[in-house]
């Protein structure tokens, strides 16, 4: 009870208060005479070229300054996640691409052929100069092929000297 107030007597001010000014409705309002407005004497003014943007100059960009978006951290991730992503994709294109290109290689030059042909390995050849060979006679396709397959399959060292 001890929050209200008592009563305060009419027309005293409130502490703070700053009384609007109003037009009593006693009081006729002012009537106002429309002032001319002054006649300033119009000058041509003098034209200027249009002034091109800041250029902020760095080494790896010229680009104006307002034309630039700002690079935000989650925009700066986002563009890295692509680029990881695109790094990620070309190397399984490459990867993709190498396995075809083994497979091919290993397939024979010519599948109508059957035609029998004798190769003679001698003693001390290595498995470069047997590619060569086999290359060269028609019996292979790709020495690299080749090359690459003995050592997968850990043969390189067991090639044996004779006739094929």
């Amino acid at each position: 009870m001890n929050d209200i107030r008592p009563p305060r007597p009419n027309n005293t001010p409130i502490e703070g208060f700053i009384p609007r000014q109003t037009a009593r409705p006693s009081q006729p309002m002012p009537q106002q005479r429309p002032q001319p407005t002054p006649q300033i004497p119009t000058q041509p003014r003098p034209t200027t070229a249009p002034q091109p943007p800041v250029v902020e100059t760095n080494e790896s960009t010229t680009t104006p300054v307002s034309s630039r978006k700002p690079v935000t951290p989650r925009r700066k991730s986002r563009k890295i996640w692509w680029f990881l992503a695109g790094l990620v994709g070309l190397l399984v294109a490459i990867a993709a691409g190498g396995y075809l290109w083994y497979n091919t290689q290993l397939q024979p030059v010519d599948p109508a052929d059957t035609t029998r042909k004798s190769i003679i390995v001698t003693a001390g050849m290595t498995a470069d100069e047997i590619s060569a060979l086999l290359v060269e006679e028609g019996v292979i396709r790709n020495e690299l092929a080749f090359s690459i397959y003995t050592r997968l399959h850990n043969v390189r060292d067991k090639l044996q000297a004779g006739s094929y």
